[in-house]
């Protein structure tokens, strides 16, 4: 059995344990996370862009992860206007399609529920810091 580490319970590393799970494969799978999933979800400050993109949710689904989409807020495009004005002007505004439906949920949200669900799903949690 190949055993992995992945050091950080963001996004990005969370997929990656629960994507190697599933695989059946075979992989000995154990997060680091400096947070429990309590703290991720009260203590913590929002973090990042709670935008999914479409392809994303796709994957969480694919792989058990999805509990939120059907909920969510939806979209398909952004809209910016950067401020301030100069000259009576919008110094810039930025406008586009993300060529499918995604939406809006707390990180922190995402992030509590994974953890909470790692070692039913087979893998290890361990609670600590993990540094160079």
């Amino acid at each position: 059995m190949k055993k992995v580490s992945i050091i950080g319970a963001g996004p990005a590393g969370l997929i990656c344990a629960y994507a190697l799970l599933r695989s059946n494969k075979g992989y000995d799978v154990t997060v680091y996370s400096d947070k429990t999933a309590e703290q991720w979800l009260n203590e913590s400050t929002p973090t990042g862009t709670a935008f999914l993109y479409e392809s994303v949710i796709d994957i969480e689904r694919e792989l058990g992860m999805d509990f939120w989409s059907e909920d969510m807020f939806g979209g398909s495009g952004v809209l910016l206007d950067f401020k301030p004005e100069i000259n009576g002007e919008i110094h810039m505004r930025v406008a586009g399609s993300f060529g499918g439906l995604g939406g809006a949920i707390d990180q922190r949200l995402r992030i509590h529920r994974w953890l909470n669900d790692l070692e039913d799903a087979g893998g290890k949690l361990v609670i600590e810091a993990v540094t160079a």
